[in-house]
C-alpha cells in the first residue's frame, strides 16, 4: 500500500486468508455482481447525459478493485467528479453524500495523505510489535473504492425510476 502500493481488493481479502485461490475468487464474487447490476441497468434504461456520468462514476472505482492496480492508477477517480458535481448541484442528502464519498476517495488515494500516514506509522515504531506490515494493508483504499462504486451504482440504478430525472423510467423487466 502507499503511493506506489497495490490498491486492489485482494490486498484486504488476503488478510483473511493469504491464498490467491481464495482472495481472487472472493474479489470476483464481490465485484462481478456489481458490474452485472450496472450492465442490467444500462440495458434497461434509455441513455441520457446524467445516466452516462453516473455510470462512469460507478465503474471508475469498480475497475480498480478486482485486478492488480497501483496507487497511481487511482487517478481514474477523476471520472467521478462530473457525477458528483451534478448531484451536488441538485442538492439534498444524495448530493452531500456524493461529495463526501468522492472526497473520501480522493483523500485515501492522494499522495499527500499517504506520505503523512507513512510518517505517522513509521514514528509509531509498529515494527517492534510485528504489526507494521499488516497495519499498512488495512488502510481504507479498497474499502473506500468499493463504497464509491456501490453508492454511484445505487444512484445510477435509481436514476432510471420515473420522476427522478424527468427523462422517463427504464423498461419493465422482460419488455
Amino acid at each position: 500500500m502507499g503511493p506506489e502500493g497495490i490498491i486492489d481488493l485482494q490486498s484486504v481479502l488476503s488478510l483473511l486468508r493469504d491464498d490467491p485461490r481464495i482472495y481472487n475468487v472472493a474479489s470476483y464474487l464481490i465485484c462481478v455482481p456489481l458490474l452485472l447490476a450496472g450492465v442490467f441497468v444500462t440495458l434497461r434504461c434509455r441513455p441520457s447525459a446524467k445516466r452516462s456520468w453516473l455510470a462512469l462514476a460507478a465503474i471508475a472505482p469498480l475497475t480498480l478493485l478486482p485486478f492488480y492496480h497501483r496507487q497511481i492508477d487511482a487517478k481514474l477517480l477523476l471520472l467521478t467528479v462530473p457525477a458528483c458535481a451534478m448531484l451536488w448541484a441538485e442538492g439534498g442528502r444524495i448530493g452531500k453524500f456524493a461529495a463526501l464519498v468522492t472526497a473520501a476517495g480522493f483523500v485515501v488515494t492522494g499522495d499527500l495523505p499517504w506520505i503523512t500516514a507513512f510518517g505517522v506509522i513509521h514514528s509509531l515504531h509498529l515494527h517492534m510489535f510485528g504489526v507494521s506490515g499488516r497495519f499498512e494493508k488495512i488502510l481504507p483504499v479498497p474499502v473506500t473504492l468499493l463504497a464509491m462504486s456501490v453508492f454511484y451504482l445505487w444512484v445510477y440504478a435509481r436514476s432510471g425510476q420515473a420522476g427522478n430525472d424527468g427523462e422517463g423510467a427504464c423498461e419493465a423487466a422482460g419488455g
